[in-house]
């Protein structure tokens, strides 16, 4: 312990019990680490006994599967194994397994799932094996018992009985190799037993072949059985491979089992190995530690003790006046230097008085010092209070100014030499006087502490002005009253902003719109009585929340973020807002929202202004449910009706799909009204409009036109037959019997519907025309027989359009003269003398050229247009027969007509008038032909029209149709 006599006494305390401070934390590090290292082994151990828990769960599925063949099993089995897998890579992660326990576990466990599926798939061809096997087993059954039904010699019956023995043998002993049983017979394979009783079969078989005609039998019998054999015969081979397989499994699991087991033991043994060397080491240093500690308490003893024991002894002898004594220790630690302490406090007594004389010198140097430093502030100060753009006054007890600032003389215009010494009071606005001077008075005398308020003063221009002023009694150093100390701010401005702020609170407070004040993060600072007089929020519900609170869900998160992205690149937005009251009820408003920006043009608040316009909005659905319902139903009318079926039309040719309108009129209605009265009528319309209406899906329309016809628009109608059902739907509802209140008390009326449809896009028109069709197929079915439906037809419609068109176009033709006569003569054979003409008429139509009479004759044949076109056609061919004979060339001509033409009254008439247009042609020149085909409906005006043509001169004659030509 020499060493340690040249440390200071703290450092000797220190070095000991940092000896015995290290000793205890190194038997602590080495208790954490053996502790530690026990812990992870145990961790280890852990992971170990999962793998082997793994491994025989895979053990025993393998064996359930190797009895049941189950595929359940199977899967089972599989998820064991990769569960098997992990966990030996959890174990090798936490340094159970090294590199090479870690290479064989793996290499085991893929042996083993490898030989699995082998198995499995061994055992798949197996069961196909045995299932075949089983099929032709009872196919040779079958042979055998449809032979049992053929009528058979004694002799081929023996034959049969033989060769029946001899395929029960052979089925024996497929069943005896399927169930892996030993064979009775002594001598050869499976194999070779197989081959040798199908050879007996055979044998059998031969005999019988020979004896009998159901040849094909036997030889069905025999094939059977040569496949029966083969598939036994694989079936052995394939349960040998099996056995093998599955011995393999076992071997490679009782491996795995092992190496699981041999690491499990070798974990035990290092954690009893570690845990032995943790306790030794332990050991040692606890003892370690005990020695260290009984030594360093006994050097320390001697090393303290002995010291203080010669320091009392010294101080003893100061303390007795012997200032002389001078400890003498002989160390230099913290005892040495407490007695080198005493020394030194024997020699600065004795230095006492010089010390005292150099301390005063010093003194008075720093009173000095101080008095330089209080005058420099004392002038700092004086040119702040000047710089203060505030009045800063000192008055006297008799109200004398006798101090101020430069900031007072520029406030009220006066120059500083005339302002001290004025009095206070002068200052003040005349009227103010009085009242100040007595306030003046109860500070100087202590009766208020100070005062605090808003005052006028007069500029030396005159100028009134508001102030506010701060004042407070001047106390001198022993307490005694001086008189005043006064602070004047120029209020002006401010008492401005309070008038107009005392303005904008007016108009805050009683404007009839309800106000809300947030911050620059929409934070509500202040609202108006209105706004909680419309929302029923107080004042202290809504302080510091989000104006969202008052938002309903009548309106998107998207139009709420409108709002802000307009608020955000313009200040300033308004429109109408759905919002919700404290109750719950939602109301509607008209809301102004502007953002208020400082002079930086920094975002400060939001104001919002609004009203309640709920009552407007009633009013404005009340005249809007006046413009698109009606009054007495309910139901949409004609306008709202338009709307719904132009935006139905719209529906259709976006989704693809079609629509039906259906006009649907009451039957019998009116005979109700005049029978029971009007009232009773409307009672039966709207619950008759409700009924139907119920009828319909959500996306369909109903609607009232008129009296006692209805409109139904219904949509998404995806096949052509899919509006029948609701139609159906809608007459039983229209049939319903209705009880109502008549002249006579309660009756039950009953009325139809007569309903006409037309689809669209089949029916290709606009609204209107959409309407008028389906009132036509309306119509159509009240003729049928009412409280039925029909269905517009679209293409006959379009074709009397088509004909009504063509008609238009050849009534144009006519009057444009686009027709013409072509004049085909007449020969006889026999001379080749032309005897006549016969007038064929053609079109000479502006865009097609010729037409020939068979395109445009048939569109007019049973119309007024084809008399019209008779007439012309006549009248022509008396003018062209003129022309001829003012050339010299008489020739008679002949002219078809027809039977509506000849039908016509005053035929006989208009005949004679065109005749007598044309005088030089005798009418005996002029032929009318008629063909016998034509229709006849009146004989008697027929005949009549003969005997006027034959008055006439004119022949009239029937022509054939193998001898009628067109006109």
């Amino acid at each position: 312990m020499r060493f340690l006599k040249q440390f200071r006494l703290h450092d000797k305390i220190r070095i000991s019990f940092g000896a015995l401070t290290a000793l205890i934390l190194v038997n602590a590090l080495v208790v954490a680490a053996a502790t530690h290292a026990i812990v992870g082994l145990v961790g280890q151990k852990q992971y170990v006994a999962e793998v082997v828990s793994e491994v025989d769960k895979v053990r025993l599925l393998a064996s359930r599967y190797v009895n049941a063949l189950s595929p359940a099993v199977a899967r089972q089995v599989f998820a064991g194994l990769e569960s098997t897998r992990l966990r030996i890579n959890a174990a090798a992660q936490a340094q159970a397994l090294d590199a090479e326990q870690l290479a064989t576990m793996r290499s085991l466990l893929g042996d083993f799932l490898l030989h699995f599926e082998k198995y499995m798939v061994e055992a798949d061809q197996k069961a196909a094996v045995k299932k075949l096997s089983l099929s032709l087993n009872q196919r040779m059954s079958a042979h055998l018992d449809t032979a049992q039904l053929i009528n058979l010699s004694p002799r081929d019956r023996r034959a049969l009985a033989e060769l029946q023995s001899e395929v029960m043998r052979l089925q024996g002993l497929g069943q005896a190799i399927q169930l892996n049983l030993p064979l009775n017979r002594s001598g050869g394979s499976a194999s070779m037993r197989l081959q040798q009783t199908l050879t007996q079969l055979r044998e059998s078989a031969q005999r019988l072949r020979t004896q009998s005609d159901f040849q094909q039998l036997v030889y069905n019998l025999q094939r059977d059985a040569t496949d029966y054999v083969t598939s036994l015969e694989k079936f052995n081979r394939l349960q040998d491979l099996n056995n093998a397989t599955e011995q393999r499994l076992t071997d490679i699991s009782d491996t795995l089992q092992q190496r699981s087991q041999q690491v499990s033991d070798s974990v035990d043994t290092t954690i009893r190995r570690q845990m032995s060397l943790a306790v030794t080491l332990m050991g040692t240093i606890f003892l370690l530690t005990l020695l260290c500690a009984v030594v360093s308490s006994r050097y320390l003893s001697q090393e303290i003790l002995r010291p203080i024991r010669a320091l009392v002894n010294v101080t003893q002898q100061i303390g007795q006046g012997q200032l002389q004594v001078r400890a003498k220790l002989g160390v230099g630690d913290e005892i040495g230097e407490l007695a080198q302490s005493f020394n030194d406090m024997t020699e600065r007594l004795l230095g006492q008085n010089q010390a005292l004389a150099v301390a005063r010198q010093e003194l008075e140097k720093r009173v000095q010092a101080r008095t330089l430093e209080l005058a420099e502030r004392s002038l700092m100060l004086r040119q702040i209070i000047d710089t203060a753009p505030i009045a800063i006054f000192l008055v006297d007890m008799q109200a004398r100014i006798t101090e101020a600032n430069a900031g007072m003389s520029e406030m009220f215009g006066i120059p500083m030499a005339k302002l001290l010494g004025m009095n206070y009071l002068d200052l003040m606005e005349p009227s103010e006087v009085p009242l100040r001077r007595e306030t003046m008075g109860a500070l100087m005398r202590g009766e208020i502490p100070m005062v605090d308020q808003d005052r006028r003063y007069r500029r030396a221009n005159g100028e009134v002005f508001w102030t506010h002023l701060t004042g407070k009694p001047w106390l001198g150093t022993q307490g005694e009253k001086l008189g005043l100390i006064g602070v004047i701010a120029d209020a002006t401005e401010r008492k401005r902003a309070e008038e107009k702020l005392q303005l904008a609170a007016s108009v805050f407070t009683y404007a009839r719109e309800g106000i809300v004040i947030t911050d620059a993060h929409a934070r509500i600072i202040d609202v108006n009585d209105t706004f909680t007089h419309i929302t029923g929020f107080e004042r202290a519900d809504v302080m510091g929340r989000n104006p969202r609170m008052l938002k309903s869900k009548y309106q998107t998160s998207a139009f709420y973020l409108d709002i802000w992205r307009t608020l955000t690149r313009t200040d300033q937005w308004s429109g109408e807002v759905w919002s919700r009251r404290k109750n719950g009820e939602v109301y509607a408003e008209m809301l102004t929202i502007s953002a208020v920006r400082n002079g930086d043009g920094q975002l400060q608040n939001y104001v919002a202004l609004f009203s309640d316009i709920t009552p407007i909005k009633a009013h404005q659905q009340q005249l809007e449910n006046i413009a698109h319902f009606d009054p007495l139903t309910q139901l949409p009318n004609r306008l709202l009706l338009a709307d719904r079926l132009h935006q139905a039309m719209l529906q259709c040719q976006r989704h693809e799909n079609q629509m039906a309108l259906a006009y649907l009129d009451l039957d019998g209605f009116k005979a109700i009204n005049d029978t029971h009265g009007h009232d009773a009528g409307d009672e039966l319309l709207v619950t008759l409009a409700q009924s139907m209406r119920h009828s319909l899906r959500e996306g369909d329309t109903l609607a009232r036109i008129g009296g006692d016809e209805f409109v139904a628009v219904l949509v998404d109608l995806n096949a052509l037959d899919d509006h029948e059902p609701l139609l159906q739907r809608l007459l039983q509802a229209a049939s319903s019997p209705v009880a109502v209140r008549g002249k006579s008390g309660m009756v039950e009326l009953q009325v139809s519907a007569s309903i006409g449809v037309t689809l669209y896009p089949q029916d290709n028109s606009d609204a209107d025309l959409l309407m008028r069709h389906a009132d036509q197929a309306m119509y159509v079915a009240k003729q049928s027989g009412k409280n039925r439906f029909r269905l517009f037809d679209v293409a006959h419609d379009a074709a009397i359009k088509t004909q009504i068109e063509s008609l238009a176009r050849i009534r144009s033709a006519l009057d444009q003269r686009e027709f013409v006569l072509l004049y085909q003569p007449k020969a006889n054979l026999l001379t080749g003398q032309i005897t006549g003409a016969e007038a064929l008429i053609r079109w000479q139509h502006p865009e097609r050229g010729l037409l020939p009479p068979a395109s445009f004759l048939p569109v007019f044949e049973d119309h007024p247009l084809s008399v019209d076109m008779g007439e012309w056609v006549i009248a022509t061919a008396l003018a062209q027969m003129h022309t001829w004979q003012s050339q010299g060339l008489h020739l008679p001509v002949s002219v078809n007509i027809g039977a509506r033409q000849l039908q016509q009254d005053g035929f006989a008439e208009r005949l004679a008038l065109l005749l007598a247009a044309q005088p030089e042609v005798a009418p005996g020149q002029l032929q009318l032909e008629v063909l016998e085909t034509s229709s006849l409906e009146d004989l008697a005006k027929a005949g009549v029209a003969m005997v006027a043509c034959q008055k006439l001169g004119v022949s009239l004659r029937w022509m054939t149709l193998a001898r009628a030509t067109p006109h």
